[in-house]
């Protein structure tokens, strides 16, 4: 197939599960949003045949490179687990008739943290997907494990509610800003906690506990979606943290965080990462920090703006 030999500078957003974590392996519908933080891509054909690849973080630091050969083998690299998930996804492309072997310097930026968990490698797949017009949740599937919901968001640079049904996925794009945004926040805890680790824990969990739960997952989320009032939101956060956490056996952060007068919630795989706060009280960013919080990003600050 002919492909284009034109340089291509493309960008993906990065993402936060707003409801529905977990749950949304076994059919529940998960709200997530992007984020004004993303990753970039830029390619240029290159003279002969193979792939160079670089990849820097937001400091200008190079956190992998890699060197393909022009039949696809992988000659060099500097990071293992990255070269092998880069490695197939490439691939796959080239078996879908897409081949990046033919010539080509490939460099990757993201803006933010790594360490934020905002979906370097969903929007990696959303990029090469772009790129080399592979189906995004195709490519997705050939190389990763969970709902995919993460490459939505990196594809479209949209809000969405998604849903992982048996055969299909199901995405309605939502551009939606509560009216009481400006009591907000996305605290960073500085943990980090293991994606797939947490799936296959979840997985052992058994079936029927988790599904009887899907319907009061959706019908929070739909309350979150379209409530005017931060009281009601803040309700609804607090009862998705209480099913969560009765499943996971696990205390909740309203629990943990018991002197905060606002409501806490786990955005993703609990334990890491970043969790939201609605709250109208100023005290609590005081006991949040006396408590060891790192970074509290207000939501219009971390939200693309539409």
């Amino acid at each position: 197939m002919s492909q284009n030999r034109d340089q291509v500078k493309l960008r993906a957003s990065g993402k936060l599960m707003i409801s529905g974590e977990y749950l949304v392996l076994d059919g529940a519908r998960t709200w997530a949003i992007p984020t004004k933080y993303g990753q970039s891509l830029t390619a240029n054909p290159s003279p002969g045949a193979g792939l160079k690849w670089r990849s820097v973080d937001h400091n200008q630091k190079v956190w992998f490179e890699g060197l393909w050969d022009g039949e696809g083998k992988l000659i060099d690299f500097t990071d293992s687990d990255t070269a092998e998930t880069l490695h197939n996804l490439l691939h796959f492309s080239k078996l879908k008739g897409h081949n990046p072997f033919s010539g080509w310097n490939v460099s990757t930026e993201v803006d933010f943290p790594r360490e934020w968990g905002l979906g370097t490698s969903s929007s990696l797949v959303a990029l090469i997907s772009k790129w080399l017009n592979v189906e995004p949740f195709e490519l997705f599937d050939s190389s990763m494990t969970g709902s995919g919901y993460d490459v939505a968001v990196a594809y479209y640079n949209r809000g969405c509610v998604y849903r992982k049904g048996e055969v299909r996925k199901e995405i309605v794009n939502v551009d939606h800003v509560p009216t009481f945004v400006e009591h907000l926040y996305f605290v960073y805890s500085g943990m980090k906690q293991s994606s797939k680790s947490e799936v296959l824990r979840y997985a052992n969990i058994d079936l029927s506990k988790r599904e009887t739960l899907v319907p009061e997952v959706n019908k929070l989320t739909q309350e979150m979606l379209t409530t005017k009032e931060l009281s009601d939101f803040q309700t609804a956060m607090r009862k998705h943290e209480s099913l969560l956490g009765t499943i996971l056996e696990r205390e909740t952060l309203n629990e943990d965080w018991a002197e905060i007068d606002g409501a806490m919630k786990h955005l993703g795989a609990w334990g890491g990462d970043f969790f939201l706060l609605a709250t109208d009280q100023a005290s609590d960013f005081d006991l949040l920090r006396e408590g060891g919080a790192q970074l509290i990003i207000p939501w219009k600050e971390m939200m693309l703006d539409y």
